[in-house]
């Protein structure tokens, strides 16, 4: 929002994922801004699995988060982006280099950033525990443009979850609520339906915990 421009990441075939900017042409359409793509992850990234990457935006810090699964394929990475100088060809990824945020296997990767609580939020499935969905949170450290996985690891499904989309809710449509992150799933074990629940904060303003879900 701050440069007007969309960024769009995406898999090569040399296992790479590069960053792509894009801008506002006309009402309904988009060009490819000035400055082609930066690599992200330059080599090694894994090549199977569902959606092991995904990117948020810090507007507070103005900080990108990409999220992705390392070359191995056996832990999640974080690294951290900032606008160059010109921005007009994209990001300037930080050479703090990437930060843990899954010791496991992490698939179907999505990410958020909420703006009340100054918090990046990631959901993951995690591969090597029956595809569970979990989520963590993290706060973007601007003096070196790192990422500080401070938030404990939550585990939101009791079985497999696959199909997961999350957004942050500012204001209920009634105004009895808001200020809310919401996270949708395919439920294995409501019989592969999908599923949508609210999280909220702990006490701590860190972790977070998912309330009574709906099919």
């Amino acid at each position: 929002p701050d440069i007007d421009k969309a960024i769009v990441l995406y898999r090569t075939g040399q296992a790479k994922i590069r960053a792509k900017a894009f801008q506002p042409k006309h009402e309904s359409t988009f060009q490819a801004a000035n400055g082609g793509y930066q690599d992200v992850v330059s080599s090694g990234l894994t090549s199977g699995g569902n959606r092991p990457y995904a990117i948020t935006y810090d507007t507070d810090k103005k900080r990108y988060v990409c999220f992705y699964r390392d070359g191995g394929g056996s832990t999640g990475q974080a690294i951290v982006g900032s606008h160059n100088t010109n921005l007009e060809s994209g990001i300037n990824w930080s050479n703090s280099g990437s930060m843990t945020f899954a010791s496991s296997t992490p698939q179907d990767v999505h990410a958020l950033y909420d703006p009340v609580q100054k918090r990046v939020v990631v959901f993951y499935c995690d591969a090597d525990d029956s595809n569970r969905l979990k989520c963590r949170t993290g706060v973007v450290d601007t003096s070196n443009d790192t990422l500080n996985m401070s938030g404990n690891l939550t585990t939101l499904s009791s079985s497999s979850a696959s199909d997961v989309t999350c957004c942050y809710v500012g204001k209920s449509p009634s105004g009895g609520w808001g200020n809310r992150v919401a996270v949708a799933w395919k439920d294995s074990n409501n019989n592969g339906k999908g599923v949508v629940g609210l999280l909220t904060y702990s006490s701590n303003g860190v972790d977070l915990s998912l309330g009574s879900i709906v099919i």
